[in-house]
């Protein structure tokens, strides 16, 4: 896998996020994007996966 493109736009996403203050909601549907991942992929004799709660909005 070529990281050497994927880390700086990467850096980029998270310093866009961090200074417009949506950082907590990125990292938030990151892991949602994981959680569902490993459904997605998990073998049928698997137990349910820990699910993150929703975003509290203010």
């Amino acid at each position: 896998m070529n990281l050497d493109k994927l880390v700086p736009v990467a850096i980029a996403f998270a310093l866009a996020a961090a200074a417009t203050g949506n950082l907590p909601k990125v990292i938030h549907q990151i892991r949602l994007a994981q959680a569902h991942l490993i459904q997605d992929s998990k073998a049928s004799n698997w137990g349910t996966p820990w699910m993150v709660p929703p975003l509290r909005r203010k």
